[in-house]
């Protein structure tokens, strides 16, 4: 069984307990609801492909949840949600992503997340990969991620791989309108006009930022701006 001993034996990326005090810069454990019977959901109409990760935005199984209509009614203000999945084996930084609302996690699986700080991008242009911290969070943890914290896909905390449950406000995550008057994917250069943050406009309500290596998204359009290296974090089983 994965423990956080385990962990920070297996890596020499510090890893925090979900408990630490440092997460509450990032966002907040949700200790007064009960996800047990979405996550016996996700695990059973869910699966772990072992060669990459699946992201899905909405799966209407998972919306009719009850936990999903109190998140949306106490976490989001009774805005329309959209509940879906991310799992798979993912094991490497690759990116960083921000919303300007709230994205709640429910580990279905012992998971890891780094995050960091969208104040530590240099001029909309540049993050380094060593501000970010890593947490992590056993199975059934909830996790508020505040608005403008960098996040991207959980870590595997577990060999076989992890399963989460993911919540934000709905038709976040979608493309862009590419006859929007805003940048698009592809259409961002090193002169973004007045905004320097559209460089990093991805998706609705999605800027991103990526690691060099991380080439599949770079031909999507991605900024490439994530400095040092592209971080690994190693399973404790």
């Amino acid at each position: 069984m994965v423990t956080l001993e385990s962990l920070c034996a297996a890596n020499a990326v510090p890893i925090y307990s979900h408990t630490d005090c440092r997460l509450s810069r990032y966002g907040r454990i949700l200790n007064g609801f009960d996800p047990g019977d979405l996550c016996t959901t996700a695990d059973r109409t869910t699966s772990i492909d072992p060669e990459k990760n699946a992201y899905v935005a909405s799966v209407p199984e998972l919306e009719r949840d009850p936990f999903v209509a109190g998140a949306a009614a106490a976490i989001f203000g009774g805005m329309d949600v959209q509940a879906g999945y991310c799992n798979g084996p993912n094991s490497k930084l690759n990116a960083m992503e921000y919303h300007k609302t709230s994205e709640v996690y429910v580990s279905v699986t012992p998971s890891l997340l780094l995050v960091g700080r969208v104040s530590d991008i240099a001029s909309f242009r540049s993050w380094d990969s060593h501000l970010g911290e890593a947490f992590f969070f056993p199975a059934g943890t909830v996790f508020e991620c505040y608005p403008m914290t960098l996040h991207f896909s959980p870590f595997r905390a577990e060999r076989a791989g992890f399963k989460t449950v993911i919540i934000l406000p709905r038709g976040t995550n979608t493309p862009l309108d590419p006859e929007a008057p805003y940048a698009i994917p592809g259409d961002r250069g090193n002169d973004p006009g007045n905004d320097p943050e559209k460089r990093l406009l991805f998706m609705k309500n999605k800027w991103l930022i990526a690691h060099p290596e991380r080439l599949p998204l770079i031909e999507r359009g991605a900024w490439p701006g994530i400095k040092g290296p592209n971080l690994e974090l190693f399973p404790g089983d």
